[in-house]
C-alpha cells in the first residue's frame, strides 16, 4: 500500500501470485482541500509562506481492507472504497480472489 504517490486509487488488484496491490490507498483532508486544510486555511500559506492555524474538516475517508485466510496466509479479499469519490461505480470495489 502506498500513500501520497500521486497515483489514481483505483488501481487496487490482486496480482497474479496473490499479492493485493494499491499505488496508494488515498488522500486525506477535505475534498477540495489543499495539503489537508481548508483552502482558505491554506491559501496565505500556499502562497506567501505565511504562517497559518489551519482548519481541518474531517468529511470523509479513503480506506483499504485486506482479507487473508492463515496459517498458509492466503489472500481472499480485497476492498478499497472513497468516500470522496464523485461517481458511484468508485465508491467501493470488492476484489475476490
Amino acid at each position: 500500500m502506498g500513500t501520497h504517490t500521486h497515483v489514481s486509487t483505483l488501481d487496487t488488484r490482486v496480482l497474479p501470485k496473490g499479492t493485493a496491490y494499491v499505488s496508494d490507498v488515498g488522500m486525506t483532508g477535505p475534498s477540495g482541500g489543499m495539503q489537508g486544510l481548508h483552502p482558505r486555511s491554506a491559501t496565505p500559506w500556499m502562497g506567501n509562506r505565511l504562517p497559518t492555524k489551519g482548519k481541518l474538516e474531517l468529511v470523509g475517508m479513503c480506506s483499504l481492507a485486506i482479507r487473508r485466510l492463515f496459517p498458509n496466509s492466503k489472500l481472499t479479499l480485497i476492498r478499497s472504497w472513497d468516500t470522496y469519490a464523485l461517481w458511484p461505480l468508485e465508491k467501493g470495489r470488492w476484489f475476490p480472489v
